[in-house]
């Protein structure tokens, strides 16, 4: 091989080597979707998924009060885990709008092969105390965290 050859490869195994350092993790919190139910708005759209949405989260309610008991922020948080046999822990903070800076905390522990978690603040809860300002998951598995995502109100 001469100098002219090599020449010639060396852009090409360098964009593999640039590509092979920009591999993302396979493993943590992968998406968190956000979800904040009103059961009075009216959910018109000409997309038909934004109403399926609300009529989702209120099937089963069958009076106002059940509707209303469904007011309030819902957080589904999806995730892969190293370890697809160690159950893992989800532990959800967040704020709320009457309450300031005070921390309240939900903790679950969940099958990763399921690779979700949904949290929600509603009902008495959210009627009491209002709107979330800042929220933070954080996944353990084995006594290890595996990921963490947080509102950018958080800090």
């Amino acid at each position: 091989m001469n100098w002219k050859s090599s020449a010639r490869l060396l852009p090409v195994m360098l964009v593999m080597g640039l590509a092979s350092c920009a591999t993302q993790t396979t493993t943590g919190i992968t998406r968190v979707k956000i979800y904040r139910l009103d059961p009075t708005a009216v959910a018109d759209s000409a997309e038909p998924s934004i109403p399926f949405e609300q009529k989702h989260y209120l099937y089963g309610a069958v009076s106002d009060a059940d509707r209303e008991a469904r007011r309030g922020n819902y957080y589904t948080i999806f995730f892969k885990t190293p370890d697809r046999q160690t159950p893992v822990q989800a532990r959800f903070e967040y704020r709320q709008q009457a309450t300031g800076f005070k921390v309240f905390t939900k903790t679950v522990s969940v099958e990763p092969g399921s690779g979700r978690v949904r949290f929600q603040v509603s009902g008495d809860e959210y009627r009491e105390r209002g709107k979330l300002l800042g929220w933070r998951v954080t996944l353990t598995q084995g006594g290890q965290m595996i990921g963490q995502r947080k509102s950018y109100l958080w800090d």
